[in-house]
């Protein structure tokens, strides 16, 4: 039994091609200065400027690359390739990203603040209603004619005042992960990029 059992083992293991548990190639960017060594794996985040620094030729996933050439993934799916000879500067690292951050605050700060205003709203009907009359009669008259006006537009109101705010907290988030990205000048005795 134990023999056979091994022989099995022996086969299954022999037969299979590709990598176990869940294994695969680890593929990285290389950059060297001196002794120092940096790996920048494919899907990370990365900005790609010009010698200044003012020029951005490519911002995304690193996708891949080769001897010459690095292949950046944008947002909006499309694949920029930069010769490696026209990078000046590496930002590694949520770079390069504030209007991606102060978008995404405002869509949040909209969808809170549209919430709030549509359940305070509500809940001023509800407990408009819930009373004796005689407590909320003014209230109550009032809020029954402009029934119709009240729930959107406070709705409204404070959804435009959420997404002001949501603005600014993206932008807020924007900037401390830019400044979280690490620079790397590339050449120039600073940092080399290693190519296989």
């Amino acid at each position: 039994m134990k023999a056979s059992s091994m022989i099995l083992l022996y086969y299954l293991c022999s037969s299979i091609t590709g990598p176990l548990c869940g294994q695969e190639e680890v593929r990285a960017l290389v950059l060297r200065k001196g002794n120092d060594v940096v790996t920048i794996r494919i899907g990370d985040w990365l900005a790609v400027s010009r010698n200044g620094g003012e020029v951005v030729l490519a911002a995304g996933r690193l996708a891949d690359w080769d001897s010459s050439r690095i292949y950046v993934q944008s947002d909006k799916g499309t694949r920029l390739m930069v010769p490696i000879s026209k990078i000046g500067i590496l930002h590694h690292g949520e770079a390069r990203r504030l209007w991606y951050y102060t978008n995404k605050g405002m869509v949040y700060g909209v969808l809170a603040g549209a919430t709030t205003g549509l359940l305070l709203s509500i809940s001023t009907f509800w407990l408009a209603d819930s009373g004796d009359e005689s407590d909320f009669l003014y209230i109550g008259t009032a809020m029954e004619s402009l029934s119709l006006l009240f729930v959107p537009m406070t709705t409204v109101i404070y959804g435009v005042c959420g997404g002001g705010a949501g603005s600014v907290v993206g932008l807020l988030a924007g900037i401390y992960k830019h400044r979280k990205a690490t620079v790397y000048p590339i050449g120039h005795g600073e940092w080399d990029i290693l190519v296989e």
